[in-house]
């Protein structure tokens, strides 16, 4: 028996579009497939779930449901106008064959929003394959009109990844100190500014998430793309705006790269005997291509950490390319394993501290091992304070996260 450790392809297709800050998508499903998508977005921020659901009822499995549908998209345009709809059909409707594209397109003139569709039967495909998916559909909304020099668009963002507001603040931040604009977050950005993404000079896909969208941008609007690590630590940080600057043809900002490396100095002289302390220590980590595969070169590179085992949970396209670095120094890389063989294999490495999701809590109890939650989805965590994960900023945030976790450890804690 496989027991996969992602989700179904609907739970990548509602990150990517819920990303759009004036969006409502709707699921056309059972309750069932809404309440457990709605629950995610709750336990992570109640203020904002724009997700609605066609209702669909025991008969409709039978009869099918395109009027369910179609009364759904109707309503939240009367209700809520946002700027774009994304319909997302679950299982039973797929398996049935109700006709949702047609429904959408008979609607497209009576309702004030745009409407974009993605079958999203959990049959089809995984998380990140419907991320992907989605991302892509949105380029068929976006026009050219004047390029902006020295300008990026962001592309693979999640915004529903722990920090992820204030990694984008300290992303920012660090690319204007080098006289970088960013004119779209795909997802986290207006759909407006989404359609204008184009005008970019440049497409930075993070970690290879989002990649199919920039290669359809590449040979629509000839925008050029480079791939980068998520810039998780100092070195991963000031490599990120070193080749965002050389692929624009200028220069970087050295004076601003040495002021944030002498701060991080400065700070980091407070504590270093906690960091050899911990040199050495073997480590797993547990996430998504787009994170695991960074946050373990911080933790190799950085903090001296040893990575036993890094287990891939969502993959990309060019997810076995970069981990090519991560392969050298890994005893074990796991690719999209069974939880039971991921589970095995970090129980026998012998590992002292896990890096994961919420979903791994488990693992590290059985050991007896400290646990840092990192990685989607974290649904029993709060963050609420300017302290990103990412960039100069998130370096003293990480390393502050590692220690106080072990300090405070059964094991690693100081009696008082």
């Amino acid at each position: 028996m496989i027991e996969p450790i992602q989700g179904c392809r609907a739970i990548g297709a509602l990150r990517a579009f819920h990303g759009v800050k004036d969006c409502v998508s709707i699921l056309h499903s059972r309750p069932g497939c809404y309440c457990g998508m709605m629950l995610l977005r709750a336990l992570y921020d109640q203020s904002d779930m724009r997700v609605a659901c066609s209702g669909m009822h025991e008969k409709d499995v039978v009869h099918g449901a395109e009027d369910r549908i179609a009364k759904a998209i109707k309503k939240v345009d009367e209700l809520y106008k946002p700027k774009l709809i994304a319909c997302l059909s679950c299982c039973a409707p797929t398996i049935i064959g109700d006709d949702v594209g047609g429904v959408i397109e008979s609607l497209r003139r009576k309702v004030s929003s745009e409407i974009v569709y993605l079958s999203c039967g959990g049959f089809e495909s995984v998380a990140w394959v419907g991320y992907e998916d989605a991302i892509a559909k949105l380029v068929a909304f976006m026009k050219k009109e004047k390029k902006v020099e020295n300008s990026v668009n962001l592309i693979g963002f999640h915004s529903d990844v722990v920090k992820s507001s204030f990694d984008l603040k300290e992303i920012k931040r660090m690319l204007n100190a080098c006289d970088v604009s960013v004119l779209a977050v795909l997802t986290d950005s207006r759909f407006e500014e989404i359609k204008r993404a184009p005008n970019a000079a440049l497409n930075v896909v993070l970690s290879g998430d989002g990649v199919k969208a920039a290669q359809i941008m590449e040979k629509e609007f000839a925008t050029p793309y480079i791939i980068l690590d998520y810039p998780y630590g100092l070195n991963q940080s000031v490599e990120f705006l070193e080749k965002i600057c050389k692929e624009l043809g200028k220069k970087t900002s050295d004076n601003f790269i040495e002021e944030e490396k002498s701060k991080i100095k400065e700070m980091l002289y407070k504590i270093h005997l906690y960091l050899q302390g911990i040199s050495g220590t073997p480590v797993a980590v547990i996430g998504e291509a787009s994170r695991a595969i960074s946050l373990t070169k911080f933790l190799w590179n950085e903090l001296s950490l040893d990575p036993r085992v890094v287990a891939i949970t969502d993959a990309n396209y060019v997810c076995d390319e970069l981990s090519k670095d991560i392969k050298k120094y890994a005893q074990k890389v796991l690719v999209e394993p069974d939880k039971y063989e991921m589970s095995k294999t970090i129980e026998d490495s012998g590992v002292e501290i896990i890096f994961g999701s919420s979903f791994d809590k488990k693992i590290s109890h059985r050991l007896g091992v400290p646990f840092i939650k990192f990685s989607y989805p974290i649904i029993d965590e709060v963050s609420l304070s300017d302290a990103p994960y990412a960039g100069f900023r998130g370096v003293p945030t990480l390393i502050e996260k590692v220690l106080n976790t072990v300090l405070n450890s059964e094991d690693g804690g100081i009696e008082t």
